[in-house]
């Protein structure tokens, strides 16, 4: 016998999305019509009832000045005035206890008005052990008789990026890109300082593995400097300047164990002071 090829069977439509679907309310009395409403998957509410969309579906007779009772939507429209008033029930303890998980007594959750902001109690403070850190803190004006050029120092340019950092609140657009710059070039410039004094470091850790072991240079007298800065960028290049002064301590450390020729030592401390001034240059300039 011949083969028939078998129809394939109608297609299926796809179920509607639960966000569509209506929903029913048991009727108000005994033998009454079901109360049909929409629905909304964003819903305060446990079946989802959907307050914005029956404001569209009853938006004549929410809007009359005198709503006919003899309508047949007049359930819905009941049903929908009921939703509202619990809304604003709703939200007015939603204030009331601050958004406060449900099994927080509202005596408990109104505290939170009442917590104090935070403060400074301490003084925030960097300790500097080497001229070259303290330096490149400082920073250096031009002398009086011009021999010596300018040094842009982190104090300086602290005090730029904060400027910058108050223009952006209005919107400015150099600032914004001025501490996009400062965003990657002072993270860069510090991931490259310890990844540099980890690599030294681990030239004294061979000499210790052997039994020779070396400590890394520290002040006799360290300068510990208070800083109170008043933006975040303030606190970024203070730790770029930590880095710095303990990768000079490092670089030290070779150079006075001979591991280090004066020339090298002179070198690597070098190879940071250009890009970290270059990058203080321009910084100051976004500001000017």
């Amino acid at each position: 016998m011949p083969s028939h090829p078998i129809a394939p069977p109608p297609p299926q439509s796809s179920p509607a999305p639960v966000d569509d679907q209506p929903g029913l309310l048991d009727p108000l009395f005994p033998g009454g019509s079901p109360i049909a409403f929409e629905t909304d998957d964003r819903s305060p509410f446990s079946d989802r009832y959907s307050i914005p969309r029956e404001r569209e579906k009853l938006v004549d007779l929410i809007e009359a000045d005198d709503p006919d009772p003899h309508d047949p939507r007049w359930a819905r429209y009941e049903l929908y005035l009921q939703r509202c008033d619990a809304l604003k029930q709703m939200e007015a303890e939603y204030r009331v206890t601050a958004g406060a998980d449900a099994t927080v007594e509202p005596v408990v959750a109104t505290q939170l008005r009442d917590l104090g902001s935070l403060v400074d109690d301490g003084v925030d403070t960097m300790t500097l052990h080497t001229k070259e850190g303290f330096r490149m803190f400082m920073g250096r004006r031009r002398d009086p008789a011009g021999q010596y050029n300018a040094i842009p120092g982190g104090k300086r340019v602290a005090s730029s990026l904060k400027a910058l950092w108050a223009l952006t609140r209005n919107n400015n657009p150099y600032a914004d890109w001025a501490l996009l710059r400062a965003d990657h070039r002072i993270p860069e410039l510090r991931r490259s300082l310890d990844r540099q004094a980890q690599l030294l470091s681990a030239e004294l850790k061979k000499r210790a593995d052997k039994g020779l072991g070396f400590g890394i240079l520290k002040s006799r007298e360290p300068k510990v400097l208070e800083l109170g800065f008043r933006s975040p960028y303030g606190y970024v290049i203070a730790e770029l300047i930590v880095e710095f002064d303990y990768y000079v301590r490092v670089v030290k450390t070779l150079g006075r164990k001979a591991l280090f020729s004066d020339k090298e030592a002179h070198d690597a401390i070098r190879q940071f002071t250009r890009p970290m001034r270059a990058a203080f240059e321009e910084f100051i300039r976004f500001e000017t």
